[in-house]
């Protein structure tokens, strides 16, 4: 049985759908580098910025990214849909609630290592 819209319409919702979710998984992986730079203290005392390597490799991966999403030559190649601003946010605002799991299961780590 075919989609309503017919099979163009159903192509471009299951691309866009296949794109939020490598993107989501992306972004995860991106948060999750900045998450494991120290299995036990925290990211906020470790600090975001510095260690330069990693920053520089987010932000070229960041933009490689972009860059097969958005630019609709690299995009037809990798058969990707074109996202909106509301889309990525929505994929970041998915891929964020990773910081403060790992840093709970961190303070978890640190409290019983104090004994308590």
């Amino acid at each position: 049985m075919e989609p309503r819209g017919g099979h163009d319409s159903y192509q471009a919702t299951l691309t866009h759908a296949q794109t939020m979710v490598f993107i989501g998984f992306v972004l995860c992986e991106m948060v999750n580098a900045f998450n494991c730079r120290h299995d036990y203290h925290s990211l906020f005392t470790v600090g975001f910025f510095r260690n330069r390597f990693l920053v520089a490799a987010v932000i070229f991966s960041l933009l490689v990214i972009a860059a097969v999403v958005q630019w609709p030559p690299l995009g037809r190649l990798f058969h990707t849909a074109s996202l909106s601003l509301k889309d990525w946010l929505l994929a970041a605002a998915v891929s964020l609630p990773l910081i403060p799991v790992v840093e709970l299961a961190k303070w978890g780590l640190r409290r019983e290592a104090r004994g308590h």
